[in-house]
């Protein structure tokens, strides 16, 4: 009966852990949320609007997080927004047509 108790003492325990490197995980990315989400709106305030790569990469790592929390349709309009600031800037649809074809695919 000792044993039994000591089992699930034991596993008890490494469940919290689990459960704390989870949390731990879901804080991270969070702030990460927050920096990134900062960071964009200096950039775009900065750089005049939507016009320069830095803010597209900006809105591709906004997106990355949302993918990251399963949040995919705010995920889906950081990427397209992404990928328009990039086709503008460097021209032409051929460079996007694959990751436009490949985000809806994702989104079907």
């Amino acid at each position: 009966m000792v044993r039994t108790f000591l089992k699930v003492y034991l596993e008890l325990g490494s469940y919290f852990l689990f459960l704390q490197e989870q949390i731990k995980d879901i804080i991270i990315i969070e702030e990460a949320l927050e920096m990134h989400t900062k960071s964009l709106d200096i950039k775009t305030r900065i750089l005049d609007g939507d016009s320069h790569l830095d803010v597209a990469t900006s809105y591709h790592s906004v997106a990355t997080i949302y993918q990251e929390q399963g949040r995919y349709e705010e995920e889906l309009e950081m990427h397209t927004g992404s990928l328009d600031i990039m086709t503008r800037i460097l021209g032409g649809d051929s460079h996007s047509a694959p990751a436009r074809s490949r985000l809806k695919e994702q989104y079907r």
